[in-house]
């Protein structure tokens, strides 16, 4: 796949983008052009590049799939899965599941051992065939104690996808989900949109500030230059200080900055700062140009499921990553059980501290680790803390130590097969103490203490395309409408893969409507286990 990348050039960017249009051509008679959310995956003339000079179809799928499923396989695990997950997403949403569940099938029973490590993709593959399979394997030969618990555990996993999607289908409207193939003449027309984009043959957008977030701001201009009209934003990373200063001499358009502008800003620029403020007669409202809060960042602390602590304060947060307070019981309301000691007594609950490390190699991991040293522990007050390269690492880890705890980027959390609880922030004392979730409503509110708020700022005489361009990204895409993509679910799909939590009126409204969808799945998936 990476040989194809280089062959074919940038218009073809991701194995799965490739994985995707293979197993769409052995499924469909006359493939063409193809959307999945807000990727372009592939185009007609792609197709023919890629199949030109090459095997079969189906050739090249049975290798892709016997190289991926390989239990020798060199690739780092967290590649591997990646992979396959690709694979059976691929594979459920544009052609035949069948391909992958057959290869699982082959191995185990080569082995005559069941892979745990299939679990993932099994759920994935959630479909009757796929559980009356297992049933049937576990059903075919005796096996150790250990692998039928986890066969067992997978046919319940199976049973409980196949449950949740059918509830899902139930409460959510199909457009919700829409996932509609464009023709080939609008397939054209965005290509040559992106085209023109990427030649500077459109109108610039001149943006400053913070720009901690420089690629999904590249992505969401992408975005809607596929799906709107041709843009380039031109964006310089200054600093509050100096994007304040371009943005009241008329240099800059937008303004993106991680928080409200500084003091130090404002005590610098203010005056000119607040007379850029109009009000709806077009007169100076001495309030500043328009503002909105466009997402948002924030750092999870998760606990082992067997600590039953339901909350921390602030404060028991700082004490326990500064290193004032190293042993569970201290903290309380655990129900965690201390390891004997050499002398057989029971010893302490050690606290196990698990972290980020602002500035590494992992963008997001980076930007989260920055966020808790800001709102939460300073990086220099650290203490004794063992830094995971992301939060994946930091999720695995936690999930094998009861008495482990880290800081996480919410966003990365595995929604599935992760085995850690996200604890809330208790604010305040007594009666009044409230418990805080890092939801999105209360991280637009700034309710939730472990959070950063991405603001931008728009010139009063911005050009009508970076006005239009930051309503599109403020609103998350709920001002747009397309004729072939749910543009609401897109934004927040670029937001997320950068780290961010989209926190506009019609993101949360949306990510409510999917919390319950998901809640009463689960509550209707555990009665029917009763």
């Amino acid at each position: 796949m990476d040989d194809w990348d280089k062959t074919y050039g940038p218009s073809i960017q991701r194995p799965e983008a490739l994985l995707a249009l293979l197993v769409y051509v052995a499924a469909h008679e006359k493939p063409r052009g193809f959307m999945d959310g807000d990727r372009l995956l592939v185009t007609l003339p792609e197709q023919k590049r890629v199949l030109q000079g090459h095997e079969t179809t189906g050739g090249v799928l049975e290798r892709y799939y016997k190289t991926i499923l390989d239990k020798d396989s060199k690739w780092p695990n967290d590649v591997r899965a990646e992979l396959q997950y690709n694979a059976t997403s691929a594979l459920e949403n544009y052609g035949s599941p069948e391909i992958v569940t057959e290869r699982i099938w082959e191995g185990m029973t080569k082995d005559k051992k069941f892979r745990s490590d299939m679990l993932g993709v099994m759920s994935n593959l959630a479909n009757q065939a796929t559980l009356e399979r297992l049933v049937k394997f576990r059903d075919s030969q005796q096996w150790a104690e250990d692998d039928l618990d986890r066969i067992d555990q997978g046919i319940k996993d199976v049973k409980w996808w196949l449950e949740r999607a059918e509830i899902m289908a139930k409460t959510r409207s199909p457009e919700a989900e829409a996932r509609v193939i464009v023709s080939e003449e609008e397939t054209k027309l965005m290509l040559k949109r992106v085209a023109d984009a990427k030649a500077g043959r459109c109108p610039k957008i001149s943006a400053v500030g913070s720009l901690s977030s420089r690629a999904s701001l590249d992505a969401l201009s992408l975005l809607y230059t596929k799906i709107n009209v041709p843009v380039a934003v031109l964006a310089s990373d200054t600093g509050d200080v100096g994007g304040i200063g371009a943005m009241v001499s008329g240099r800059a358009e937008l303004m993106f900055l991680d928080g409200k502008p500084s003091d130090v800003a404002m005590n610098r620029h203010g005056e000119k700062w607040n007379a850029l403020g109009l009000d709806e007669t077009g007169k100076p409202s001495g309030a500043g140009p328009a503002e909105y809060v466009i997402a948002g960042r924030a750092v999870a602390l998760i606990v082992n499921p067997a600590n039953k602590l339901e909350s921390l304060a602030l404060g028991q947060v700082q004490a326990i990553f500064q290193g004032d307070v190293g042993d569970w019981a201290v903290i309380g309301d655990t129900e965690l059980t201390a390891p004997a000691g050499p002398d057989g007594k029971p010893g302490k609950l050690g606290i196990n501290l698990f972290g980020l490390r602002a500035g590494g190699g992992d963008a997001r991991s980076s930007a989260a680790a920055s966020v808790f040293h800001k709102e939460g522990v300073p990086a220099n007050r650290l203490k004794r803390m063992t830094i995971q390269k992301d939060t994946a690492e930091a999720v695995a880890a936690v999930s094998m130590d009861p008495l482990a705890i880290a800081f996480v980027d919410l966003t990365a959390i595995p929604t599935t097969g992760q085995n850690v609880k996200v604890l809330p922030i208790k604010m305040g004392t007594g009666e009044k103490a409230k418990i805080v979730q890092p939801t999105p409503e209360n991280i637009k509110n700034a309710t939730y203490p472990l959070s950063q708020r991405l603001f931008l700022y728009v010139h009063p005489k911005a050009s009508d395309t970076a006005k239009d361009f930051a309503k599109f990204i403020a609103t998350c895409g709920g001002s747009e409408a397309s004729p072939y993509a749910d543009t609401v679910k897109a934004v927040m799909e670029t937001y997320q893969k950068h780290g961010l939590i989209p926190i506009a009126d019609a993101a949360i409204e949306r990510a409510a409507n999917d919390a319950l969808a998901e809640a009463k799945a689960r509550k209707t998936a555990k009665g029917k286990r009763k």
